[in-house]
């Protein structure tokens, strides 16, 4: 194990990882479960040389893994990077993208209390930073220093990244409810409640705030909009309906996270479908059957969606159709994609990176950067990919196109 102030690179950090590629002329409630999927894992196809990656560098997790890490994303913004440790609970900032530490703000546990365990975040707004704890605590900081603005508390398990607009911060807990908390002191301002399934995924959709109102998938197979200021209903679409025989069949929760471009949400269910829905009338305009427990990708002509087997699929934006769909990683359990420059990447259960062409889904490069897996989801910020792996351990890499003769 590394120090806490170990942001230590590789012994070989400078060096340039060649990847595989192909040439590039040529992505609470009752009982939770979680969300690995038993799928026979297809072999991989072999590649040729096309992309370099420079790992800038790497911190291994000073805590143990008895939280889903795949909920504690890392954060990007202002040039600054920030990331959690748990447990204990620690927050760091540091300088984007190089690494060098900048604070660390530690979560003593109360007098005689359990320790805390940070389950989201970091959610930025700002100048602040949100994160939600175990015991069902909303935490707020000042992203300069990690200096506490306050701490509320809210009815249970905070599992996605509270979000503000400046004036009111949004909380999406596990037992399903809503909270609207005033940005300036963490004083509960409303509360709405959504009824939660017997049986459902272990995590939750982080809201998105747009204009007056905040729009949030729910356990329930539902798309929901509220007031902003009060918490009240604008109006609900439905995602999926429960069908099967089985509790397990008939699980439907909408756990990505909703996105907003030109006036439309787009938003997905597992054991459901892929929808497209007027973010002012909550009217749906398409829907794709595809079941994800994943966030979209989603730019100016395609919906980009990692299924539940590992199909990555790209929709047509506009009307929903199939475009492409890309099966050669099924059954690896992949992340959400992300953008990195020209391509799409994912991660997988094995610890790989796989770049695709977006035009028509072909893989261009791989590379295992970790022995266990990523579960995502991957940030990428002018260029720089910046992910944590299953065992919470922080990656930071850099790639780009070889020219031919490289």
């Amino acid at each position: 194990m590394r120090s806490d102030h170990s942001f230590a690179r590789l012994q070989t950090a400078t060096r340039t990882l060649v990847i595989v590629a192909f040439a590039l002329f040529a992505a609470s409630c009752g009982t939770v479960v979680t969300r690995e999927e038993d799928h026979e894992a297809q072999p991989l196809p072999g590649l040729v040389t096309g992309i370099q990656a420079e790992l800038l560098w790497y911190r291994q997790s000073q805590g143990g893994h008895d939280v889903d890490e795949a909920l504690l994303a890392p954060a990007v913004q202002g040039g600054r990077f920030y990331f959690v440790d748990t447990p204990p609970a620690r927050l760091f900032a540091v300088k984007a993208p190089a690494g060098r530490r900048l604070w660390r703000k530690v979560f003593d546990p109360p007098a005689g209390g359990e320790p805390v365990v940070i389950t989201s975040g970091p959610g930025l707004s700002g100048d602040m930073i949100l994160l939600g704890t175990r015991e069902g605590e909303v935490i707020a900081l000042r992203q300069d220093d990690g200096r506490l603005l306050w701490r509320s508390r809210v009815s249970s398990e905070v599992l996605s990244p509270p979000v503000s607009d400046g004036r009111v911060v949004v909380v999406h807990v596990n037992d399903g409810r809503l909270f609207g908390l005033d940005a300036r002191d963490g004083r509960r301002l409303w509360v709405y409640e959504s009824s939660v399934p017997s049986l459902s995924l272990r995590g939750t959709s982080t809201p998105l705030i747009d204009s007056r109102k905040v729009i949030v998938g729910l356990a329930s197979g539902k798309l929901v909009a509220l007031a902003l200021q009060d918490g009240k209903v604008i109006w609900e679409a439905t995602v999926a309906v429960p069908q099967g025989r089985s509790e397990l069949e008939r699980i439907v929760d909408v756990d990505g996270d909703p996105v907003l471009r030109d006036g439309v949400i787009y938003a997905a269910a597992y054991h459901g479908r892929v929808v497209a829905v007027s973010a002012a009338t909550g009217r749906i305009l398409w829907g794709r059957d595809v079941s994800t427990y994943h966030s979209l990708l989603v730019d100016r002509d395609h919906v980009y969606v990692s299924d539940e087997n590992g199909v990555l699929l790209a929709l047509e934006r506009r009307s929903g159709a199939i475009l492409w769909q890309q099966e050669e990683l099924q059954g690896r359990i992949l992340s959400a994609p992300a953008r990195d420059g020209e391509l799409l990447v994912v991660g997988d259960a094995s610890g790989y990176l796989h770049w695709l062409s977006p035009e028509d889904g072909t893989l261009v490069a791989r590379h295992q950067v970790s022995p266990v897996g990523l579960p995502g989801p991957i940030v990428s910020h002018d260029g720089v990919l910046y992910l944590k792996d299953q065992h919470n351990a922080v990656y930071v890499l850099q790639t780009k196109k070889l020219r031919q003769g490289e």
